[in-house]
C-alpha cells in the first residue's frame, strides 16, 4: 500500500534538505570512499567515461568492501527514496547519508550493484526520488555504484579535473587505495619539511615540521579522510601540523571540525611536540649532514625569524637593470643609474606584522674598487608622506668576501594602514645583482634550552672534536671562538693558541642560526684575521723602493722601515700591509689601515697587480712607489689631498 502524498512531499523534502548540506557536489567523493572504507575494502576504483552519442558522462565508484544484503538495502540505503512498488518512505540510515550526496550533481540516472551473503542487488534510481530494486543473475565482489548525468565535451573535461582535484583533497591520506583512471591518489602521511617530527599512538598519528617557505599549515584527518585543512586558521605560525585520529569528527555540515574534548586533546599533543620534544629531535638530526641546512633553517624558523613575505625580481618596479635567468642586473656603461622598488600597499592582509627587512645582493667577485666606493643605498620609505623610515648607504666594503648573495637587515615598525615602499637605489657605479627581498618577523619563543639540548653535538671542530651549543658558547664568552671555510696555516695558527675553530660559511641557515644563538655575529677567520706567509724568492728589485717608500710614508704617519713580499693563508683580496712581523697572526682591520711608528709594509704578491708594480719598479721606482702608496690607502680611505701630497712627492724624488 502506498504512502499518503502529505508523507511523500514531507520526505521528498528532507531529501531536499540533506543533499542541500553538500555545499560542493562532488563532496559525494568523499562520502562514497567513506562508506567503502567503513564497509571493510582495501581499495576505491573511480573511473569517468563519456559517451560521444548520447553526451552523457558517467562516473563509475567501484570498492572491495563486504556489499549490501536485501535487509541494509531496505532499512539503511533507500528508506528516504520511494519504491516504485510500495512507496516506502521512512527516515534515512546509516549507508544512506551518504549516499543521498551523490544527487547534489543532480543526475538523471543513478546504479548501484552489490553482492553480499550469495545475493546480489541493483538498485536504479531515478531523478524523481524513486527507485527500483532487482536482484542480479551473475554474482560480483563488493558495490559498484554508476552516475549518470548530461554535459557537453568540456564540462566533462572540467569535471574529471575538479573531480581529481576533490579526490586530493578529502581521501589522499585514507588507508585503501584510492585509484582514479587508474592513477593512485594516495600521497604520505607528512608536512612539507626535509625534517617532520612525528608522533603516534593506537588510532591516532601527528606529524609536525617546518616547511622550506614558511608557509602556515594545520589538517586534521580521521582515518585518513580530510576533516579541515588550511593556512590561515593556524595557531602554530610558520609550522606545518598534520592530525589523523578516530576520535576527531566533522561537523555536520562537513566543512570544519568539532572543537570537543578529543580535538582538545589533540591540539595539547601537538602544543607539547613543540615546546619541547621538536627542538631536541631537531638538534639529534644534525649528525644528518644531508639535511643540516633545512635543520638549522627549521631551528630558525623555530627560535627565530618568522617570514611573512617574500618579493622577487619579477614583482618589483624598476628604473635601471635588466633580467637575467631570474635575477636583476645592473651595470655600468649598460644601465642608466635608478631605483627598483617593492610596493607594499598596506600591511593589512599579514596576520603578523613584520619588522625587518632583508635585503640580498651581490657583486661581482673578481671586481677590484675602493673599498669606500658606494654600491647602493637601501630605503624603506612611507608612501603617504614621503617620510624615510630607514635606509642603510652600501659600500664595496660591505661586500666582503665577494662571493654569493650579501643579506642586508633593515629593521623597521609599521601599522598595518600605512604604504611602503622598499628600494634600492643604484649609483651606475659598481655591478650589481638583486636576489630578492624578505620581510620577517622575530619570533616571540625564547631561545630556553634544556641541559640535555645544549650538550647534544651538532658541529665538528676543525680539529676533529665534537661540539655542542654549550662549548660553543663557553669559547664565545671566553672570546676563544672562531669560524673558517676551510683547513689551512690560519687554522692551525688558530689551534696552537687553543682557540675553538667551527667550520663555518657566511649566507647560509647554519650562519643565521649561529647569529641568532650567540646574540652576535660569528666570527670568521677569513674576513677579520690575516696570516701572511713569506715568499723564498723576492723580486730582486723590490728593495730599491724601500728609501723612495719610507719617505712617502710618512706624509701618512707611518715609517716603512723594509718591504716584504709573501701571499696569505685566505680569501682575502688585500693588495699590501703594515705589520712589525710579517708572518704573525694578526687582525685585518690592524694591518690594513696607516699605522704610526716604525713597520714592515708587506706586498701580496698573489695580487694582480703586484708584479706589474714591481716590473715598473726597474724603470720608474718613484712611480712604482707612489703607485704602492695610493693602492695601500685605498684599502681604507684614501683623500683627495693625500693622494696630490704623495704624487708631488714621487714627482720631486724623481728629479732630485
Amino acid at each position: 500500500m502506498s504512502q499518503p502524498e502529505s508523507e511523500v512531499a514531507s520526505a521528498g523534502g528532507a531529501l531536499k534538505t540533506l543533499i542541500h548540506q553538500f555545499s560542493d557536489p562532488l563532496s559525494f567523493y568523499r562520502e562514497l570512499v567513506q562508506n567503502a572504507l567503513d564497509a571493510g575494502s582495501m581499495h576505491v576504483d573511480i573511473h569517468l567515461t563519456y559517451d560521444e552519442s548520447t553526451q552523457q558522462a558517467q562516473i563509475a565508484i567501484e570498492d572491495g568492501g563486504v556489499g549490501m544484503n536485501a535487509h541494509v538495502i531496505d532499512t539503511q540505503l533507500t528508506r528516504l527514496f520511494a519504491s516504485k512498488k510500495d512507496g516506502d518512505l521512512t527516515r534515512i540510515g546509516k549507508f544512506g547519508i551518504g549516499f543521498v550526496s551523490v544527487f547534489a550533481l543532480q543526475p538523471e540516472r543513478v546504479t548501484l550493484e552489490t553482492w553480499a551473503e550469495g545475493d546480489g542487488w541493483l538498485v536504479e534510481f531515478l531523478d524523481n526520488g524513486q527507485f527500483e530494486r532487482r536482484r542480479l543473475a551473475q554474482p560480483r565482489e563488493g558495490t559498484l555504484i554508476r552516475i549518470f548525468k548530461s554535459m557537453d565535451r568540456i564540462k566533462f573535461e572540467t569535471l574529471q579535473t575538479e573531480s581529481r582535484k576533490t579526490l586530493l583533497y578529502w581521501c589522499k591520506h585514507v588507508g585503501g587505495e584510492i585509484l582514479f583512471n587508474g592513477e593512485s591518489l594516495n600521497r604520505d602521511f607528512t608536512v612539507d619539511s626535509a625534517v617532520p617530527y612525528r608522533w603516534s599512538e593506537p588510532d591516532t598519528e601527528i606529524v609536525i615540521g617546518y616547511p622550506p617557505d614558511g608557509q602556515s599549515f594545520v589538517g586534521f584527518y580521521n582515518q585518513g579522510l580530510t576533516l579541515m585543512e588550511s593556512t590561515t586558521e593556524h595557531i602554530w605560525r610558520g609550522l606545518a601540523v598534520k592530525a589523523n585520529s578516530r576520535f576527531l569528527e566533522h561537523t555536520l555540515t562537513r566543512d570544519n571540525i568539532v572543537m570537543d574534548a578529543n580535538f582538545k586533546k589533540v591540539t595539547t599533543r601537538i602544543q607539547a611536540m613543540l615546546e619541547s620534544e621538536l627542538p631536541t629531535f631537531l638538534l639529534k638530526q644534525l649528525s644528518e649532514t644531508q639535511h643540516r641546512e633545512a635543520i638549522f633553517g627549521a631551528l630558525i624558523s623555530h627560535f627565530g625569524w618568522q617570514r611573512v613575505r617574500l618579493w622577487t625580481p619579477s614583482s618589483l618596479g624598476h628604473e635601471t637593470g635588466e633580467d637575467k635567468e631570474g635575477l636583476w642586473q645592473a651595470r655600468p656603461g649598460e644601465h642608466k643609474e635608478g631605483h627598483l622598488v617593492w610596493e607594499a600597499p598596506g600591511l593589512a592582509g599579514l596576520t603578523d606584522l613584520p619588522d625587518e627587512a632583508v635585503f640580498r645582493l651581490s657583486v661581482p667577485p673578481d671586481l677590484h674598487t675602493p673599498s669606500h666606493q658606494q654600491v647602493a643605498t637601501l630605503k624603506i620609505l612611507d608612501k603617504t608622506t614621503g617620510n624615510i623610515i630607514q635606509e642603510q648607504v652600501l659600500k664595496w666594503q660591505d661586500f666582503r668576501p665577494r662571493y654569493g648573495p650579501h643579506s642586508f637587515h633593515l629593521a623597521f615598525s609599521a601599522r598595518p594602514d600605512q604604504q611602503l615602499d622598499f628600494r634600492i637605489l643604484w649609483p651606475g657605479q659598481v655591478p650589481l645583482t638583486f636576489h630578492d627581498l624578505e620581510l620577517r618577523r622575530r619570533s616571540t619563543r625564547e631561545f630556553d634550552l634544556t641541559e640535555e639540548q645544549q650538550a647534544i653535538p651538532i658541529f665538528e671542530s676543525l680539529d676533529g672534536t665534537g661540539v655542542s651549543l654549550q662549548k660553543l658558547y663557553q669559547a664565545h664568552t671566553e672570546d676563544r671562538l672562531w669560524f673558517a671555510s676551510s683547513r689551512g696555516l690560519l687554522v692551525s695558527r688558530l689551534l696552537q693558541r687553543d682557540m675553538l675553530v667551527v667550520p663555518g660559511r657566511p649566507h647560509t641557515q647554519e650562519w643565521q642560526f649561529l647569529n641568532l644563538f650567540l646574540s652576535s655575529k660569528p666570527k670568521l677567520a677569513e674576513l677579520e684575521l690575516i696570516a701572511a706567509v713569506e715568499e723564498q724568492s723576492p723580486p730582486p728589485d723590490l728593495q730599491k723602493l724601500t728609501p723612495i717608500l719610507n719617505e712617502l710614508s710618512r706624509l701618512w704617519g707611518t715609517d716603512v722601515k723594509e718591504i716584504r713580499w709573501a701571499y696569505p693563508d685566505c680569501p682575502q683580496d688585500w693588495f699590501a700591509l703594515l705589520t712589525p712581523e710579517p708572518n704573525a697572526l694578526a687582525k685585518y682591520s690592524d694591518v690594513c689601515v696607516p699605522r704610526s711608528g716604525p713597520t714592515s709594509l708587506v706586498i701580496n704578491s698573489r695580487h694582480p697587480l703586484s708584479e706589474q708594480l714591481v716590473e715598473l719598479a726597474k724603470s720608474e721606482p718613484q712611480m712604482a712607489a707612489y703607485l704602492i702608496c695610493k693602492q695601500f690607502l685605498s684599502q681604507s680611505q684614501l683623500s683627495a689631498e693625500l693622494d696630490s701630497q704623495l704624487a708631488l712627492k714621487s714627482w720631486r724624488l724623481r728629479n732630485e
